[in-house]
């Protein structure tokens, strides 16, 4: 279809409709917003000047998603009500269709507008962190954030009919599998507009050099207006709010311009890490671009900790919060993918299960550097803290004045000495630890790992010597003992010779059917070439009965000696038998096996080995106990 082109009811310039759907086009000579009527164009009004926010996506770029070609037609630029502005790109598909293509905080998303949308619940009846169902695009999506933002500037061609500075509520919807959808109450009926999280590879968009640049806004040095001091500014496209470190003044910015706002009253703060510092934490290097310290009161005492902004151009922002010398580091993560419990108390995130840890009201107390929303001392949020060693999960829900939005921060236990290292500092610079972290992993934790490894190696050991020992029986016999005149007497036995190989130990088995008496053996294993002799003891004795109506027993009818490997040769059994009822006869069992595999062996040699891991464990119980010290949710209350 030919492009269709009139002229600009504003300034006469010629504008053109390059897709016949679109309902609005930007005038590229006096910035007008022209739209379509019944009869002719019309003056909607100037589009605002757009701002630069390292966006990478450009007009007329060629893109393909799930094989439908598509082609940007334009964007607006929205200002939402905390102060952060994004851009939303139109693309325009081949079959027709319109996509929106959110671009921020170098994040995208992509959605469609569902036609037969179901009834949506209204602005006022969404809940933040609640589930939604029945809605398309997921089983369940969570509301992430509901707020007023406001166009503020335009370009290009759109589907829709712009006016500008005008202001529309919406709420954000988080899903799994990077599931995104936005309900838009700027009409009525609202709008639903399902899609995800795409990548720039996803939609088949390779940006040139001259695009990939624009990750990465250089610094820029200014100076404070308030006290002139030098500031320099390394985040300047995505920070809304700078506080000069010289004078302790909360400065308004955009793009690097600042305004001054007002003279915080906050604390001396001394940072561990200075602004502009940069460090490598898992392999990316970050710059300390701002620094907040938080804290919440419990009984009249102040708990505070720090919180250190982290930037790299290509991956965005991430926190390092140090807390009595303990330090954490890590990032946002969608909404949809943490599932919370029926009573807030557990959390669940990438297949692991997290626990309340504590939960408040967070304020800030000082702010130093550059942020990327509109902070101010006194700021206040609800918060909640979910840990699973070394992970720690951390709900944040932000009220303004027409909406709220809740983020999910997961954060990694990092060591003092990994962190000076990073930043090439001394661990001693760095703040004193004092007590265990609620995200710390006992120290001496790998012990049980190195036990689990030996005990199974201990295991395959004990298996592989039960498998080969021959146990191999050299000599079995039932003796029957005739009565003798007291019990002092005995009866003796001599075996037949036997013959042992030598290649293992020798146990001898002594058993007899005795019933509330006892039977006492004394003998000895005899080399018949060598004359050496290997002497046992083996008392057997059982007992039972009833007492008030319960059973008990006690003693044995078998006793089993091992002796250590004898030599080769021919052996004889001499057997001395002693028993309490001497006036009756008797009968005693004696067996002798060689190569025999001894279960004692191994459950000697694992409790030795055990030993170290069992008081590790008892440590590791106090270490956790003095973790669960500071929470008012420790599962050790009631001890």
């Amino acid at each position: 279809m030919s492009p269709a082109s009139s002229s600009c009811p504003a300034c006469g310039a010629v504008v053109v409709f390059n897709v016949s759907t679109s309902l609005v086009t930007v005038c590229k000579a006096c910035g007008s917003i022209v739209g379509r009527g019944d009869q002719k164009l019309e003056d909607l009004g100037k589009a605002g000047r757009l701002t630069e926010t390292g966006a990478i996506l450009e007009q007329e770029l060629i893109g393909k998603y799930e094989g439908k070609r598509f082609q940007l037609t334009g964007r607006t630029q929205n200002k939402h009500e905390a102060g952060g502005v994004w851009d939303e790109w139109y693309a325009h598909f081949d079959d027709g269709r319109w996509g929106w293509l959110a671009e921020a905080q170098g994040k995208y998303y992509l959605t469609f507008e569902v036609e037969k949308a179901p009834k949506l619940l209204g602005f006022d009846q969404i809940l933040l962190g609640r589930p939604i169902g029945g809605l398309p695009g997921a089983p369940t999506w969570i509301a992430a954030e509901k707020g007023v933002a406001k166009a503020i500037a335009a370009e290009g061609e759109l589907p829709f009919r712009l006016e500008p500075n005008t202001s529309f509520r919406f709420t954000d919807l988080s899903g799994k599998g990077g599931a995104f959808a936005t309900i838009d109450y700027g009409e009525s009926p609202p709008k639903l507009y399902v899609g995800r999280e795409v990548t720039l590879a996803d939609i088949g968009i390779t940006p040139k050099k001259s695009q990939e640049s624009k990750r990465s806004v250089e610094a820029i040095q200014v100076s404070c207006p308030n006290c002139g001091a030098a500031l320099k500014l390394r985040a300047p496209d995505k920070s809304e709010r700078v506080a000069c470190p010289a004078c302790s003044s909360l400065l308004d910015c955009k793009q690097g311009a600042l305004s001054f706002l007002q003279s915080l009253k906050q604390p001396a703060m001394k940072l561990a890490i200075p602004l502009g510092a940069k460090g490598t934490l898992d392999g990316i290097e970050w710059h300390a671009i701002g620094f907040i310290r938080r804290s919440v009161t419990y009984e009249g005492t102040k708990y505070p900790w720090d919180e250190y902004l982290l930037f790299n151009p290509a991956h965005g922002f991430r926190w390092l919060v140090q807390s009595d010398g303990h330090w954490s580091f890590g990032g946002p993560v969608p909404i949809g993918e943490v599932e919370t419990g029926a009573h807030g108390k557990s959390a669940r995130y990438g297949g692991a299960s997290y626990r309340l840890f504590q939960d408040g009201k967070p304020r800030v107390d000082g702010v130093y550097g550059e942020v990327y929303w509109q902070v101010n001392v006194g700021d206040t949020s609800a918060s909640k803290d979910f840990i699973h060693p070394p992970h720690m999960l951390s709900l944040e829900e932000s009220q303004y004045d027409k909406g709220a939005e809740i983020n999910w921060t997961r954060l990694v236990y990092k060591p003092k000495g990994e962190i000076a290292t990073a930043f090439g500092l001394k661990p001693a610079e760095l703040p004193a630890q004092g007590g265990v972290a609620p995200n710390q992993v006992f120290p001496h934790k790998p012990i049980f790992k190195l036990w689990r490894r030996f005990s199974a190696a201990l295991t395959v050991l004990w298996l592989v010597i039960t498998i080969g020992s021959a146990d191999r029986e050299l000599f079995k016999q039932e003796l029957r003992l005739d009565p003798v005149a007291s019990n002092e007497q005995t009866a003796v036995y001599f075996s037949e010779p036997f013959e042992a190989k030598g290649d293992g130990n020798i146990e001898v088995t002594v058993s007899a059917p005795v019933q509330n008496t006892w039977l006492y053996v004394q003998g000895d294993i005899i080399n018949d070439e060598t004359g050496l002799v290997q002497e046992f003891d083996a008392p057997v004795e059982y007992y039972s009965g009833v007492d008030d109506g319960e059973s008990w027993s006690e003693g044995s009818r078998e006793k089993s000696m091992t002796f250590a490997r004898v030599p080769p040769g021919k052996y004889t059994l001499r057997v001395e038998s002693q028993w309490e009822k001497f006036s009756e006869p008797a009968t005693v069992n004696v067996m002798v096996r060689e190569d025999v595999a001894q279960f004692v062996d191994f459950f000697l040699a694992f409790l030795a080995l055990t030993f170290i891991p069992f008081i590790t464990l008892i440590k590791n119980y106090a270490f956790d106990v003095k973790r669960w010290s500071t929470s008012d949710y420790s599962p050790y209350a009631s001890e």
